[in-house]
């Protein structure tokens, strides 16, 4: 629980009563109390945007948020200002509100798809990779293993998506067209990764999915496979807590 009075406020401080037992550590302020001051708190964009939106992000992109919204304040104060100049702007914790609901969703999935990083977890309770003889079924499965999926995930996934069953998925898949197996992977990725897709948002998935195989092919340095890219893409948006609706935005 924080506590801040008017003289921590005055002072620029944020004290952090935490309960030890039956007493508090109020009292130890120099273990318990950070600057509340842009400039001299790293977490300080952190902190507020958790206070105003009830969510954390990471220090770098809650950093370009605050930028987004203070670029948003001066818009309106110069689109809504008096001819004469604006006499103000509007207020910061009502700015953050307003811009998150307007382009939040869409700035935390283009800056989570560009982030360079590579996602390696585990799924299955260890850290290597298994399900390699997946390839003996169809070559892409392998890749499916190497992102932490277990045979099993995998399997389940081609019995459900499309209520194809087991067989007849791996038929489909010898035998369908390009364009066709790409929309099943994309309905594949997104069934393991927990998301309810429709047709029109695997339609838009797709043109997206095609730019961040760009984006991976120049981090990488070589290009990378499709299947590998839809995986990416599915675990990014799952990873930064997006859902569906993120799609085609």
């Amino acid at each position: 629980m924080e506590y801040a009075g008017d003289a921590h406020k005055l002072l620029g401080y944020g004290q952090m009563d935490l309960q030890v037992g039956e007493w508090l550590t109020c009292n130890d302020v120099s273990a318990f109390t950070y600057v509340r001051h842009p400039e001299q708190d790293a977490k300080y964009c952190v902190r507020e945007l958790l206070r105003i939106l009830g969510k954390r992000f990471p220090g770098a992109e809650a950093g370009l948020i605050w930028q987004q919204v203070e670029q948003y304040r001066d818009h309106l104060a110069h689109l809504y200002g008096p001819p004469e100049g604006a006499t103000g702007l509007l207020e910061f914790d009502l700015a953050v509100t307003e811009w998150y609901a307007q382009y939040g969703l869409k700035f935390e999935k283009e800056w989570h798809l560009a982030a360079p990083y590579i996602l390696h977890y585990a799924r299955v309770g260890h850290e290597r990779a298994g399900g390699h003889w997946l390839g003996l079924l169809h070559h892409n499965l392998v890749y499916f293993g190497e992102a932490g999926f277990s045979a099993w995930d995998a399997l389940c996934g081609l019995h459900t998506v499309r209520k194809f069953g087991l067989l007849k998925a791996l038929v489909f898949l010898r035998s369908a067209g390009e364009l066709e197996k790409a929309r099943y992977w994309v309905e594949f990725c997104a069934w393991l990764t927990g998301f309810i897709v429709t047709e029109d948002q695997v339609s838009a998935a797709l043109p997206e999915i095609t730019a961040h195989a760009g984006r991976l092919g120049v981090q990488f340095g070589y290009p990378v496979h499709p299947v590998k890219v839809t995986i990416d893409y599915f675990q990014r948006l799952e990873f930064a807590g997006l859902g569906p609706q993120a799609i085609g935005i």
